[in-house]
């Protein structure tokens, strides 16, 4: 449907959240602690609550939003920017594209079945293939253009294609397909095999797999066996493959899984190098593929533990605890939920993930939960040492948007009463220049979201916001605040936060978020 006006004060409030019930835990332990943290200062400490939110001379707010008003319980299937002008959003079988200009709708496409899987990236001339059918993923694979909404070949998925178990990963003019089935490589423009490679483990049930090629070649005792379960495209293929050695064949026993991380040549489906992931580490998602920055846990079901950094050879070059990115022990879970749109399952896909970018010689992270700190923190890609870390009491929570050379680009979600903006933080962490407003927008590191032409772009990840899309920048036009904290959300001075380099002692505030944090 067409776009509308910008939306009306409380934009923030949620149609149907799974957030609801912990959003009434935290409340109750902000009250007990200090209950300005979430929702700003109370009556009784007027006098020396920090001030909340952007200035009134930041400019700009949201250029357009909308609500899709789709069915209940659709599932939003992936979220893509093709070219400069045209975003475009799968909703379970359907695609539809948005001018980013005005919101307009600009083509619709509906392929067979009610279910499918896709890509988180598509080629450079905006061609994907997704899989789609009647349950799971589907039975067929289909190349789309997201230009044009025009569908080109399609197929049947191939025996050791099981529908289960499905990830599609793009790079270069190739596309990965792993399942419990297997592996298979294709090129992009024609769907030809390049190669392929059925898997006789199952690292979902941790024994000989049940297919019917595993068990017409059934292992030996004693023998490695292993399969692609995690696929991460981009400038570079990675792949995760879990192992095991056979203990018995006969009973298709295995011993306990170790893993492997390769980098795979997407014109050939050659193996360019394999790394043996650390002993008593499961490999949990990939973060950036270029360069490879992994998280990793202490078990199949474990909380995150480390942060591992791998140069372009296939070596590790740092391997550094999770605590480090600022996150606390305690919210490890949540760092997944934040990060990973709620992926805790281990053989869910790898690459989904948000929060984190990289610039230059910089990973930037923000895994702020629901309460406790909202660090940005900056990392060497190399070592994983901090370069330095940007808290603020100014705004609720901060979110890593996009990174380059010149620093990193985050979102700064407000407390309620209050407006947020995107901001730029220089790449040695000294200074913060806030860019536009984005009123009272909760933004959460599940969505999917872009920054495309100096624009904020940004879909839920579950129909839970009253807008299902929206677009902010500094042309955007400012709607009024929710009557909080005696409705002056404005901060007409104040301090945005303190930079530390190193992750050591306090280096100075930035003024207005947007003034020099000084730092020795």
């Amino acid at each position: 449907m067409p776009p509308g006006p910008p939306p009306p004060p409380g934009h923030r409030q949620r149609k149907r959240s799974p957030w609801v019930p912990i959003l009434v835990v935290v409340l109750v332990l902000a009250l007990g602690g200090g209950g300005w943290f979430l929702f700003g200062p109370g009556s009784d400490d007027s006098n020396t609550r920090p001030p909340m939110g952007a200035t009134p001379d930041t400019p700009g707010g949201v250029v357009w939003s909308l609500n899709e008003e789709v069915a209940e319980g659709a599932r939003i299937e992936g979220f893509w920017t093709v070219g400069e002008d045209t975003l475009v959003k799968a909703v379970d079988n359907v695609f539809t594209a948005y001018s980013l200009a005005d919101g307009s709708s600009l083509w619709t496409l509906a392929l067979e079945g009610d279910s499918m899987c896709a890509p988180s990236g598509t080629t450079e001339d905006g061609l994907i293939v997704v899989g789609h059918g009647e349950y799971n993923c589907g039975q067929n694979i289909t190349q789309v253009d997201l230009t044009t909404g025009e569908t080109g070949w399609s197929r049947p998925l191939e025996p050791e294609e099981a529908p289960d178990g499905f990830q599609i990963a793009i790079s270069g003019s190739s596309y990965a397909i792993h399942t419990h089935g297997g592996w298979n490589l294709h090129r992009i423009a024609d769907g030809e095999l390049i190669s392929a490679a059925a898997a006789v483990y199952s690292s979902l049930h941790q024994a000989v797999n049940r297919t019917d090629f595993a068990q017409e070649n059934a292992p030996t005792n004693g023998q490695e066996i292993c399969a692609v379960d995690g696929v991460a495209g981009g400038e570079r293929l990675i792949r995760r493959r879990t192992c095991a050695t056979v203990t018995d064949a006969a009973n298709g026993t295995t011993s306990a899984p170790f893993f492997k991380l390769e980098q795979i040549d997407p014109d050939t489906g050659d193996t360019l190098w394999s790394l043996d992931v650390p002993e008593g580490r499961w490999v949990s998602k990939i973060h950036s593929a270029t360069p490879l920055v992994v998280s990793l846990r202490s078990e199949e079901f474990g909380r995150v533990t480390d942060l591992m950094f791998v140069d372009e050879a296939g070596q590790i070059t740092g391997q550094v605890p999770i605590e480090t990115t600022g996150v606390a022990e305690n919210d490890v879970h949540l760092l997944l939920e934040e990060w990973c749109r709620d992926s805790l399952v281990p053989y869910n896909g790898v690459d989904e993930c948000g929060g984190t970018a990289v610039g230059g010689d910089t990973f930037y992270a923000s895994p702020s939960g629901l309460s406790g700190p909202n660090p940005v923190t900056a990392m060497d890609v190399t070592t994983g040492a901090v370069k330095w870390t940007y808290e603020t009491e100014q705004f609720y929570k901060q979110t890593v948007l996009a990174a380059d050379e010149e620093g990193v680009i985050i979102h700064q979600a407000s407390h309620l009463g209050s407006s947020g903006q995107v901001a730029r933080i220089s790449a040695d962490g000294q200074t913060v220049e806030p860019l536009f407003r984005t009123d009272e927008a909760w933004l959460q590191p599940t969505f999917y979201t872009a920054w495309l032409n100096g624009q904020l772009v940004y879909s839920v990840s579950d129909f839970s916001l009253d807008q299902d899309i929206a677009v902010y920048g500094p042309e955007g036009e400012a709607v009024p605040l929710t009557e909080e904290n005696g409705g002056n959300g404005e901060a007409e001075d104040g301090t945005a936060g303190a930079a530390t380099e190193g992750g050591g002692e306090d280096a100075g505030a930035a003024e207005g978020g947007g003034a020099d944090a000084e730092a020795p």
